[in-house]
């Protein structure tokens, strides 16, 4: 067990500390290597989507809000903690998929990515305390998540020609749009490959959303 941050000595001066981390999930704990500046995140510094088919030089990181544990303000925190662990943090090592060099980079598409989770997670709750049903609310959650994402990686592979990449031509005047994400042609990135994470992040959103609606001592049809 982890209490608090523990520390590994591995001779030679080098050493791994690990702390928990519970915003993706109560039982999460990263490990840091100071001596390379490189964290392994689990799960805890989110997903990352590999949008290099596209020349855009790094991956899209978004959040793992999978059921039961996830808490939007408790992953904040793990992302500030986590980028504290090295000076500086020079790699990151999540679980799904790869190794993020762009730390800023990863850090404002997870500061960026939480913002908006906390807006479907405060819209979820409304609607249950206006008493919409359960599978109702999830319903819309995941249309509105799915969308989210949606917009997130069309924003980044939709300028891909000015970065002359294979997924079609040099940049234009005026500059076109090629790269059609979310599909099940062209661009790998296409929502066969993301269901299942669309589908199980929507569900730890409502989980989060009934917590608030709890913690704030209301119940569903509530006003």
């Amino acid at each position: 067990a982890v209490d608090g941050a523990e520390i590994a000595n591995l001779g030679a001066g080098r050493r791994l500390t690990a702390h928990f981390t519970e915003g993706h999930a109560r039982h999460h704990l990263v490990v840091a290597d100071p001596s390379t500046g490189s964290v392994l995140t689990g799960d805890s510094f989110g997903m990352s989507v590999a949008t290099h088919h596209c020349d855009l030089g790094r991956p899209f990181v978004f959040p793992i809000s999978t059921p039961p544990d996830f808490d939007v303000q408790k992953a904040r925190d793990d992302v500030k903690m986590i980028l504290s662990q090295c000076d500086p943090v020079q790699r990151l090592f999540p679980a799904h998929y790869g190794v993020l060099s762009d730390v800023p980079g990863a850090r404002q598409d997870m500061e960026d990515s939480l913002l908006a989770y906390e807006g479907l997670v405060q819209g979820a709750a409304r609607l249950l305390r206006s008493g919409k049903p359960e599978a109702e609310v999830l319903s819309h959650l995941r249309t509105e998540y799915r969308e989210w994402l949606r917009s997130e990686i069309q924003l980044r592979l939709g300028g891909c020609e000015s970065h002359g990449s294979s997924c079609g031509p040099a940049q234009q005047s005026p500059p076109q749009r090629v790269c059609q994400p979310l599909r099940s042609e062209g661009c790998w990135i296409h929502e066969g490959l993301l269901g299942t994470d669309i589908e199980m992040n929507s569900e730890g959103l409502l989980v989060a959303a009934k917590k608030q609606l709890k913690a704030e001592g209301g119940r569903p049809g509530e006003p």
